[in-house]
C-alpha cells in the first residue's frame, strides 16, 4: 500500500508545478531548478524541499557544509613559512649539539667521536618540529645543517686542544727553569755559565714527567712564579740586570773578542744594575713580568703552530672510527629531518 506521505509529496509538487504553469512568465522568472534533482524551486531557496540538497554557492564551488579548500597562493605560503621555520631550528639543533660537543671535550680532555650523533638527531628534528612533511628537500637540508654543526665542533675542539697542548707544560717548564736560575742571577754569573747547564736539564724533565707527577709540580711552580718570587725584592733586581746584560752583549756579539767574554759581561753586567737600581720596586717587579711574558707567548705561539703543522686538522680530528660517527649523523638527519607523510 503507498506510503500517505508520499502521496502528498507527489501531490504537493504537482500543484506547485500546476502553479507555476498558471502564473505565467512572472512566476517562472523567480523560479530555478533544483541542480540535482531538477524540481522547481524559489530562487532564493537554500534547500531543495524535495531531495535536500544544499543549493547555497561557497567560493571556491564548495557546496555549504563541506570544509573550505585552502587557495594554492595560502598554501604555499603557509608551507614556506614552515620550511624556514625548520631550516632555523634545525640549524639551532645543530649549533646545540655541537655546543655540548665541544663542552664534553674541553672539560673532559677527550673528543668522543659518538657524541656526533647526538648533532645529526638535533638537526632532524629541529626540521621535523619545524616543517613535520615528509620531503627529500627537508632532509637534505637537516642533513647539511648537521654536517655543518659537527666540522664547527671539531673546528673549536681542534684550537681548544692545539691551545691546550702549546701551553699546558711549556709554562711550568719555563718556571720551573727560572727558579732554578735564581741563585745564578743573584750572583751576577753569565748566560754561559757552566753552572746554569743544569737548569736546561730541569726545564726538559717536566715534559718527561707523568700526569700525576706534573700536576703536583705544577701546582708547586706556580705558587712560587705567581707570588713568592715576587715578595722578594732581590729577585726582580737580579734577574733584570742578568737580562739587561744580556741584550746589550748580544747587541755587541760580533766586536766581542772570547777571551774577553767575561771581562765583557761583567762591565755589562754592572751597568745594567745600576740600570736596574734607579727603579723602583714596583717598576722592577712590572718590567720582569712584561719581559717573562712576552718569553712565554712567543714559545707557546711558536709550539702551537708546530703541533698544527705536524697534526693538521683533518688528520688529527677525522680517524676512521670518527668517520662511521659521522655518517651515522647524517644519516639519523636524514631519515629524521624528511618528516612524514602528511598534509
Amino acid at each position: 500500500m503507498p506510503d500517505e506521505s508520499d502521496s502528498l509529496l507527489s501531490d504537493l509538487m504537482e500543484s506547485e508545478a500546476a502553479a507555476a504553469t498558471s502564473a505565467g512568465p512572472d512566476l517562472a522568472a523567480n523560479q530555478k531548478l533544483c541542480p540535482s534533482c531538477k524540481t522547481p524551486m524559489a530562487k532564493g531557496a537554500a534547500k531543495c524541499v524535495h531531495c535536500g540538497h544544499d543549493c547555497i554557492a561557497r567560493p571556491g564551488g564548495a557546496a555549504a557544509g563541506a570544509p573550505a579548500k585552502k587557495s594554492g597562493a595560502r598554501k604555499l605560503a603557509i608551507g614556506g613559512g614552515k620550511f624556514a621555520l625548520g631550516c632555523t631550528l634545525s640549524a639551532a639543533g645543530a649549533l646545540v649539539g655541537a655546543g655540548i660537543w665541544y663542552a664534553i671535550a674541553v672539560n673532559a680532555y677527550v673528543e668522543i667521536g659518538y657524541v656526533a650523533w647526538a648533532v645529526g638527531l638535533l638537526a632532524g628534528f629541529g626540521m621535523l618540529w619545524g616543517y613535520g612533511k615528509q620531503d627529500f628537500l627537508a632532509a637534505l637540508v637537516a642533513t647539511g645543517m648537521a654536517l655543518g654543526g659537527i666540522f664547527a665542533a671539531k673546528w673549536m675542539i681542534y684550537n681548544k686542544f692545539i691551545e691546550l697542548a702549546g701551553t699546558s707544560r711549556v709554562a711550568t717548564a719555563f718556571y720551573t727553569e727560572r727558579r732554578c736560575q735564581e741563585p745564578f742571577d743573584r750572583r751576577g754569573l753569565p748566560d754561559w755559565a757552566d753552572e746554569r747547564v743544569v737548569c736546561e736539564d730541569v726545564g726538559s724533565e717536566v715534559f718527561e714527567m707523568s700526569d700525576r707527577e706534573y700536576a703536583r709540580h705544577d701546582d708547586e711552580v706556580k705558587s712560587w712564579a705567581e707570588d713568592a718570587r715576587w715578595q722578594d725584592p732581590e729577585y726582580a733586581k737580579s734577574s733584570l740586570a742578568v737580562h739587561y746584560a744580556s741584550l746589550s752583549l748580544d747587541d755587541a756579539e760580533e766586536t766581542i773578542e772570547p777571551e774577553r767574554a767575561d771581562e765583557a759581561w761583567n762591565k755589562a753586567h754592572t751597568d745594567a744594575l745600576a740600570r736596574v737600581e734607579a727603579m723602583s720596586h714596583e717598576d722592577r717587579v712590572a718590567e720582569a713580568k712584561r719581559i717573562e711574558g712576552d718569553w712565554v707567548n712567543n714559545v707557546v705561539s711558536g709550539m702551537q703552530s708546530e703541533i698544527a703543522e705536524e697534526a693538521g686538522f683533518f688528520k688529527m680530528m677525522f680517524s676512521p672510527i670518527d668517520g662511521l660517527f659521522v655518517l651515522l649523523a647524517l644519516g639519523t638527519a636524514l631519515k629524521i629531518g624528511g618528516g612524514h607523510d602528511g598534509d
